[in-house]
């Protein structure tokens, strides 16, 4: 018998799909505002200066200030609702967006 998701298991994946969404959307903004850099453009502006620099830093250090949290967060989940693996799951995944936009945002700054 499959059992229903609960209510943490189901906060705790949306959060991890916004984050993979919100890196996604800086890493794109940040290699579209890369390769129109040299033309006239007002893309370069939009992509770089709304969208890179604005989700740059809140996945970077949202990713450190929030790790805490959402590991207790995750805790709570396993125990309440006695599955492992989609908390498990939500604890690691977020680490690899969070290396490549972090990596990005050294690299570039």
């Amino acid at each position: 018998m499959k059992k229903k998701a609960g209510p943490f298991s189901i906060i705790s994946v949306l959060i991890v799909v916004a984050f993979y969404a919100m890196g996604i959307l800086a890493l794109v903004g940040h290699e579209i505002a890369l390769n129109t850099m040299k033309s006239d453009w007002d893309v370069f502006d939009f992509w770089q200066h709304k969208i890179w620099d604005v989700l740059a830093p809140i996945i970077s250090m949202g990713g450190i200030l929030g790790a805490i949290p959402f590991l207790i967060f995750n805790i709570i989940g396993i125990v309440v609702e006695k599955k492992a693996l989609p908390f498990v799951l939500c604890i690691i995944l977020p680490a690899i967006i969070w290396l490549f936009v972090t990596a990005t945002a050294i690299a570039y700054f």
